[in-house]
């Protein structure tokens, strides 16, 4: 098939949903489709438009109205005026990639249940889970891009309150998203939590992995995710997980080395961090066979080309 793929952003941004898209598009290619990744609408004779929900919360569905086959990628569910979600509604189908994207969308769209697609992420076929075990947490890392809604601000009252000064934390992401925030955040962190912390910008996916591959916990304190790309990659990896509870939690909830915490109980956190760093946490052995990238791209191919 001659497939068009639409997104406003390039696909070098580094994000959970670009690396779904990038992954999607290589196995349909390697499926010997066609697939033209564009940031602006082209009028050719596709035989299938894939369009993700960024596209649509910055051009509206103008662009795609005159499209055969439409099939809208939603990451998050875009803010669409009534016309727009008129004509989706009526002419499109819709993949999802976490389960919470998947009941806000019958709720808040009254989408008919069949037309809804859920296909979740995957991870590298190289990845090898670690091992299980008594672990006493010493090295931390956050996989957190430096936007508001991840809430890394909260590293600073829940290491006051854990008074734990050799515990490191190690905050990888991209800073560029929100640039003028991203700064102050820095600074803001480096001043109160001072040589306890260290930032990585802009890793590749291999560098990403070696970081949670020397680490005793994954620890995530954001107030929203439509799936949570890096918290699904920290338990596919066997790594224990200290979260907030947002996400696909269906999902993070059946392994066994997922923590969850009410949403911004910080007092909880530290309290639950403290006894890791104190005495030890058992870590279980992995329960859930690797999800990888193959697989999905057999799904995902299943719903569009069925």
């Amino acid at each position: 098939m001659k497939i068009q793929f639409l997104n406003s952003i390039s696909l070098k941004v580094i994000s959970g949903g670009n690396i779904y898209n990038q992954q999607i598009k290589k196995g349909l290619q390697e499926k010997g489709h066609q697939v033209d990744y564009n940031i602006t609408a082209i009028n050719k004779n596709y035989d299938l438009t894939i369009v993700d929900s960024l596209f649509l919360n910055d051009y509206g569905a103008e662009a795609i109205k005159n499209q055969q086959r439409i099939y809208v990628l939603i990451h998050q569910i875009p803010e669409l005026t009534n016309d727009d979600l008129s004509f989706l509604k009526s002419n499109a189908q819709f993949i999802v990639t976490g389960f919470p994207v998947k009941d806000e969308l019958k709720e808040k769209w009254q989408l008919d249940i069949d037309k809804i697609h859920l296909v979740r992420p995957g991870v590298s076929d190289n990845l090898k889970p670690k091992g299980s075990g008594l672990i006493k947490v010493k090295r931390v890392i956050l996989n957190s891009n430096f936007i508001k809604r991840k809430q890394l601000e909260l590293l600073i009252p829940l290491t006051q309150k854990m008074n734990h000064p050799n515990v490191q934390f190690h905050v990888i992401g991209n800073p560029d998203i929100d640039k003028e925030y991203a700064d102050k955040l820095k600074i803001r962190l480096k001043n109160e939590l001072k040589n306890q912390i260290s930032f990585h910008f802009n890793q590749t996916t291999k560098e990403v992995f070696s970081f949670l591959n020397e680490a005793d916990l994954f620890l995530s304190l954001s107030k929203h995710e439509t799936f949570g790309m890096a918290i699904f990659e920290a338990l596919s990896l066997n790594l224990l997980c200290l979260c907030f509870e947002t996400g696909d939690l269906p999902l993070f909830k059946s392994y066994k080395n997922y923590f969850g915490i009410p949403m911004n109980a910080i007092d909880k956190m530290s309290e639950v961090l403290s006894d890791w760093c104190e005495n030890g946490v058992q870590v279980s052995e992995m329960n859930h066979p690797l999800r990888y990238w193959n697989y999905v791209n057999d799904e995902f191919e299943s719903v569009i080309n069925p």
